[in-house]
């Protein structure tokens, strides 16, 4: 069963808790408010991560890479640093892929529309706007389709 909320009275925080207990939950129905203060937890924390790994770990390699210059060798500097500055941002992103994509589904079904809608996305540009379009819209009292 989906946690849900009043859509009055949901709170930044209501959202995020929501989405994390909804984890895995494709079914149901999420009001826009939760929708979208969720895509705004998922860009803070992706620019917190985003900034993290290029003020730190791009730091870091490039003093391991100068104090293994100074050594006289600079392989393995290059091999590591080639994957490990968007390490976090990485981990960060692939946290929040599932209940990014749960979440969307059941505001696509708030919109009374099929979750597998959310595929239009791989039509460049037009997919991504009438998603957009489709998440934007209010969410309707009655549903055609049984989404609960």
């Amino acid at each position: 069963m989906a946690y849900t909320h009043s859509q009055d009275e949901l709170s930044f925080k209501d959202a995020i808790i929501s989405c994390l207990k909804n984890y895995f939950n494709f079914y149901g129905r999420a009001s826009r408010a939760e929708y979208w203060w969720w895509f705004l937890f998922n860009a803070l924390v992706i620019t917190v991560a985003v900034l993290f790994d290029i003020l730190v770990v791009s730091g870091l390699i490039l003093g391991i890479s100068e104090l293994q210059q100074s050594s006289g060798t600079s392989g393995t500097a290059v091999a590591v640093g080639m994957f490990l500055p968007n390490i976090l941002t990485m981990i960060v992103t692939l946290f929040l892929l599932l209940p990014t994509l749960t979440v969307a589904v059941r505001r696509l079904h708030d919109v009374d529309r099929s979750g597998f809608w959310v595929f239009i996305t791989v039509i460049p540009f037009f997919g991504a706007l009438l998603l957009l379009y489709w998440h934007l819209l209010p969410s309707r009292q009655t549903v055609n389709a049984n989404y609960e």
